[in-house]
Formats: C-alpha cells, sequence, structure tokens
C-alpha cells in the first residue's frame, strides 16, 4: 500500500479527472486511487497507509492523516499553495486544485522529492533485466549550425518508438525565449538532488520533466555562475545516474563548449553527431576538435562520430512549434540512416 498516491475529494467529477490524468502521465511513480467517499477511504486504509494523500482542505482533518504518509492539501485559491521551498516544519503542503492537472502533478511530486517523511513510489530497488539507456551526443565546435535544432528534432524523432530524454547543456540556451515560457526549476534544481536518496532524484527528474513533441527535457540551466563550477565528474554522475535508474531508453545529449568535462561525456555516448559546413573556417574547426581528442587521449570518441552536413534551407524555424513540420525535420528522416 505504501506506494500508492490516493486523492480524496467529494467532488466526484473532479477527483476522477485528476485520477485519470496521473494514471496517463508515465512520469508519476505511483499507483493512483480516487475517492470521493471519507468511509470508503478510511475503510481502505484501515490497516495500511497510502504514500501519498491528496485531500480537499476543506474537507481535511487530522485523523485523515494517519492515512499516509505524506498529506498534500489540495486548496481552492493559489495564493493558498504551500510548495517545497514554502514549508514550515510542522505545516502541510498545498497545491491549488484549480490549475492544469500537469502543474499540479508536477508540484506533487516536486514536495515528494524534499520531504523528510520516507516517500515510497514504484521505482523497484533493483532492476537486473533493465537495459541502460542509449546515450547519444550531439556536438560540433562549429558556431551557428542549426545543433539544438538538430538534437531536437532527433529526440522528436527517436521518441516515436522509445522513451526520450533530451538534455540540454548549454549556458544561455534561450528555452524561456523559444518556448515562450518560464519555468520554474532548472537542470541545475535537478543537480542539488543527485547526492539524495534514489527514489528522491527520480520523483525530483520526473516531477521537473517537461513534454514537447514526444519526448521529455529538463529546462537547462538558467544560471552561468552555477553551471560553470559543476564539476566533470558530477556531470558524468548526472547523466549515468539517469541511464541506469530511470525508465528513459534514450538520452539526448545536446553539449556545448564551455561545459565542463565535454570529452568525458562524450566519452559516455554511443554516437556523437557533428554538424559541418565546407567553408575553411568550419572544418578547421573540427579539424582542431579531433586532434584534441587525440592529444587528450580520447581517440575512441572519433570511431563514434557522425559527421553531418545540411543543405542551405530555404526556411529556419522561428518557434519550437515548427520544428517538427520544418525543412530540417524532413532531411533528418529521409537522409540520417536511422530507422525511426
Amino acid at each position: 500500500m505504501d506506494h500508492i498516491l490516493a486523492i480524496f475529494d467529494s467532488e466526484k467529477s473532479y477527483v476522477k479527472k485528476l485520477a485519470a490524468f496521473l494514471e496517463s502521465r508515465t512520469q508519476i511513480p505511483f499507483c493512483i486511487l480516487a475517492f470521493d467517499n471519507l468511509e470508503k477511504l478510511v475503510h481502505f486504509f484501515s490497516d495500511s497507509r497510502a504514500a501519498v494523500l491528496l485531500v480537499n482542505e476543506k474537507e481535511w482533518q487530522p485523523s485523515i492523516g494517519n492515512l499516509a504518509n505524506q498529506v498534500i492539501l489540495l486548496t481552492e485559491e493559489r495564493k493558498g499553495e504551500k510548495l517545497e521551498s514554502d514549508l514550515g516544519e510542522y505545516e502541510l503542503p498545498a497545491v491549488c486544485k484549480y490549475q492544469s492537472a500537469e502543474a499540479i502533478a508536477k508540484k506533487v511530486l516536486g514536495i515528494c522529492a524534499v520531504v523528510r517523511t520516507p516517500i515510497l513510489s514504484l521505482y523497484p530497488e533493483e532492476c537486473p533485466q533493465k537495459t541502460k539507456a542509449e546515450i547519444i551526443g550531439v556536438y560540433t565546435p562549429v558556431g551557428r549550425s542549426l545543433q539544438t535544432s538538430f538534437a531536437m528534432v532527433y529526440s522528436r524523432l527517436r521518441a516515436k518508438r522509445k522513451k526520450t530524454l533530451y538534455l540540454n547543456f548549454e549556458v544561455f540556451s534561450g528555452f524561456g525565449a523559444w518556448f515562450e515560457r518560464e519555468y520554474g526549476t532548472d537542470l541545475m534544481d535537478l543537480m542539488y538532488f543527485l547526492d539524495g536518496p534514489r527514489d528522491k532524484f527520480l520523483l525530483k527528474l520526473a516531477g521537473m520533466t517537461e513534454k514537447f513533441g514526444g519526448f521529455d527535457y529538463v529546462p537547462p540551466a538558467i544560471s552561468y555562475e552555477d553551471f560553470m563550477v559543476v564539476k566533470a565528474e558530477d556531470w558524468v554522475r548526472l547523466i549515468k545516474t539517469i541511464r541506469e535508474e530511470s525508465d528513459y531508453e534514450v538520452i539526448v545529449l545536446d553539449l556545448g563548449s564551455q561545459v565542463q568535462g565535454l570529452f568525458d561525456i562524450l566519452s559516455l555516448c554511443s554516437k556523437v553527431y557533428t554538424i559541418t559546413k565546407p567553408d575553411g573556417i568550419a572544418l578547421a574547426k573540427v579539424t582542431a576538435f579531433e586532434e584534441a581528442l587525440k592529444m587528450s587521449q580520447k581517440e575512441e570518441i572519433l570511431h563514434k562520430i557522425v559527421k553531418c552536413r545540411l543543405p542551405v534551407f530555404k526556411e529556419i524555424p522561428q518557434k519550437a512549434q515548427e520544428l517538427g513540420y520544418s525543412q530540417l525535420a524532413d532531411y533528418m528522416k529521409n537522409k540520417l540512416g536511422e530507422v525511426f
């Protein structure tokens, strides 16, 4: 029972819709149960406890607290929210019930990742039969090469067959403007949980991922200073943890030259896409990159590199939503040589 997330709200249509959404969200690591009757809720958990209980604030009573390891109130006003950063020592967290189910899911998982009470999820302690995720790198020393667009289209294509996570390692990604939104968390928040319990890390990962074009992504780092102090071994540990502990099948790394440990990260990849251009300076930069790999005794990376010389496209997508229908997407689908 301790891996159950229960929802209690006497508003029958609301609780059914919320439960249905949470069940459909693959990152939710709990069994979801919905209750619109207090007696049924109490009876079901008469000799056990749920991991998490979402309960309408108006119907909350202290005796219900014994039914779950963690109680989260559903409040009717946004100003009544108390999330992981706002909690006092004895306060119950609260999430506004009148917002998108996606927003509720993210906030609930964010709370579960930081509360002191143990939260047991469906993540198994050991997955001996789990296949480690395939890691694909996308990196080029050539500027203005459509690298990020390439990496995102590639992620979109891979996501048609396998669960795919895209990670951006640029210091000025521009994702806020590109997706026309503000992010409450970013890659640096995930790094904070790397040294904590496995379940807490996976809950944080599940709670902060965004969806686009069929794949998941973690919002890139916003702070230049925070990004630049992350050591190479920590980046490697982050990627390995996601590869070995999560249920992602493909991880796409969109890498920049400023990330510490670039070559160590590239060593984790089974394939590295490097975009080239026909002009002399671009070719010289790629040659310099290859020479640096040899000097660093990373020649094995050279055998993983797949060079891509993209044609000149008449139209370059100006909005993220246009990527999947762009000339770049058509080219990659037909010319890349992979089965998507």
